[in-house]
């Protein structure tokens, strides 16, 4: 979806909530599947005006697929400390490359998303290969007039396997236009990986437009995705999409999505979408509603 989310949820004093529920249907010749996602972060920081601050953040992230009854979750605790410099967090905080380049989903489908997450997403954002870790992480997210960035290192440890990931990205406001670029690596036994990703978007009164470029470099696979994707309000409510994902591994397969979105009261909001294969006889539409904060 491309509709700009809904103000964060204010609790007061210092509380807030912000992230996106959504439950999703999908259906092609011979699937269908009902899917609840959440992904939420309930914050506190401490109130004052001095340079420096206190805050906790403790997130969820979750899959849930209801014809099988499978679910991927992951918990997020961190303590924060805001600087006039930036804010740092320790614990089990989300990656910090979060939220810095949102795109659309293609075809307004989650599950496209969910499927080519281990190229198009920071590792950490990967439910399924992170689901049962122990994390330890430390990450830092800064500003300088129209620079942010962020950097973070967080320790995987599963059973008798280790392996540390390390992030860092950032973004440039030009004006309308934003350019991002970002690179992750992963070290454990055996398996030493990187993930490159490089963007750009334009966003106007009444559209937008992007691209994205991701590159996977690990032991057993070696892709890259590209995504162009571009929107248009119709209306202060209605938006409609355009999308293209690319896939190239062994060979390239595209995939092609158009999705409209109708946003209602505070944060609601309600999506069709269809995602077409190149080459493929069966396409795959999806419903959607949820709720932004």
């Amino acid at each position: 979806s491309t509709a700009a989310p809904a103000m964060a949820l204010d609790f007061g004093p210092g509380f807030s909530l912000t992230g996106d529920v959504q439950l999703e249907y999908v259906t092609a010749d011979g699937f269908d599947e009902t899917i609840a996602y959440t992904d939420l972060t309930l914050g506190w920081r401490s109130q004052g005006g001095s340079a420096m601050g206190f805050g906790v953040d403790l997130g969820l992230d979750g899959v849930h697929f209801f014809d099988d009854s499978d679910t991927f979750t992951v918990e997020w605790l961190s303590l924060v400390m805001t600087t006039s410099n930036g804010e740092f967090a320790i614990g089990r905080p989300r990656s910090a490359l979060k939220g810095m380049f949102d795109t659309p989903e293609t075809g307004g489908a989650q599950l496209v998303e969910l499927e080519f997450g281990f190229v198009s997403e920071s590792l950490l954002n990967y439910i399924p290969a992170v689901e049962d870790a122990d994390i330890l992480g430390l990450t830092y997210k800064g500003s300088a007039g129209d620079l942010s960035y962020g950097l973070g290192y967080h320790r995987l440890s599963e059973g008798s396997s280790d392996a540390d990931v390390y992030e860092a990205g950032a973004t440039y406001q030009l004006g309308q236009a934003k350019i991002y670029g970002a690179f992750s690596h992963i070290e454990a036994s055996g398996l030493d990986g990187s993930l490159y990703q490089i963007g750009a978007a334009y966003d106007a009164d009444r559209w937008s437009a992007g691209a994205l470029v991701s590159k996977a470099d690990y032991p057993s696979t070696q892709a890259t995705t590209t995504k162009i994707f571009g929107d248009y309000m119709v209306t202060d409510a209605l938006s409609v999409g355009a999308q293209v994902l690319s896939l190239n591994a062994t060979g390239t397969i595209n995939y092609y999505g158009l999705s409209t979105e109708y946003g209602f009261g505070q944060g609601g909001y309600a999506g069709l979408g269809v995602v077409i294969p190149e080459g493929a006889t069966d396409n795959l539409y999806t419903a959607s509603v949820g709720f932004r904060f």
